[in-house]
């Protein structure tokens, strides 16, 4: 299976240098497996002077994160014979992998990892594959979950499948829900590995905040997105209100009517 590494970056190259390209370096990933996604030649010069030339950067024309999340689903499907794509946002600090329910540990072999992601996927017939969000091992376990539970856009596998209808998100703030659950109606199934999870700043400093214009204004069209997402997908989900802003609740013991 051919495979490749996705990672969208706006106005934070030294952040993805920093973070994300250090993080797959340590693990030994080859360069020629990265792809890094750029709004427009000004971005991609600075990218180029910042991290130098030998990644492979390409220009996506997208400016809000909903416009980015398309592009790269009609881009992998029409537009490479990639059969494995691993989507992953430029400021993750590290990949963690459950021990018990106090202890987590930095995972030993990332390409193995995702590899057997991969092939977990292909087994359950999912098309799209994610770990936990927090890497709190009170919200971790050793199970693998393939009801309707958040695959979270900052690291997520795709199966690049041809024959199916195409998803595309009509959301910008949240996409990443609206994609687990259209994902979830088309396939039956999205598997997500509770054993792992991220280490990252949710709502850090440019890329999506920067495309609202700042945190404020991405916090502010919060509300409407969960809203909205609620009443489209009915019985799916359910938005609530949080400290920080709104948020929305997936129902796992959602099943499709057949």
């Amino acid at each position: 299976m051919k495979f490749e590494i996705a990672i969208p970056s706006y106005k934070r190259p030294h952040i993805l240098q920093l973070k994300t390209l250090n993080l797959l370096g340590r693990h030994g990933i080859p360069k020629n497996l990265i792809k890094i996604f750029v709004r427009d030649k000004d971005e991609l010069d600075t990218y180029i002077s910042i991290i130098g030339d030998s990644y492979n950067i390409v220009i996506n024309g997208a400016k809000s994160i909903g416009e980015v999340r398309n592009h790269l689903k009609y881009y992998y499907r029409e537009e490479t014979d990639i059969d494995w794509v691993l989507y992953i946002d430029d400021d993750i600090d590290e990949i963690y992998q459950y021990v018990n329910e106090k202890e987590v540990k930095v995972i030993e072999n990332l390409e193995k990892q995702i590899m057997y992601c991969f092939k977990r996927s292909e087994e359950e017939g999912a098309r799209l594959w994610g770990v936990g969000p927090l890497s709190n091992p009170f919200f971790m376990s050793n199970k693998e979950s393939t009801n309707l539970k958040y695959i979270i856009g900052a690291f997520s596998g795709e199966i690049i499948d041809r024959e199916r209808e195409m998803i595309l998100c009509d959301t910008d703030h949240g996409e990443d829900f609206q994609f687990t659950m259209e994902y979830y109606l088309r396939d039956g199934c999205v598997l997500r590995f509770n054993n792992i999870a991220i280490k990252t700043k949710y709502f850090g400093d440019g890329g999506i905040n920067e495309s609202y214009g700042g945190k404020k204004n991405r916090l502010d069209a919060c509300e409407e997105v969960m809203k909205y997402l609620e009443n489209r997908y009915e019985g799916m989900c359910k938005a609530i209100e949080k400290k920080w802003g709104w948020d929305l609740r997936l129902n796992y013991r959602y099943l499709i009517d057949n």
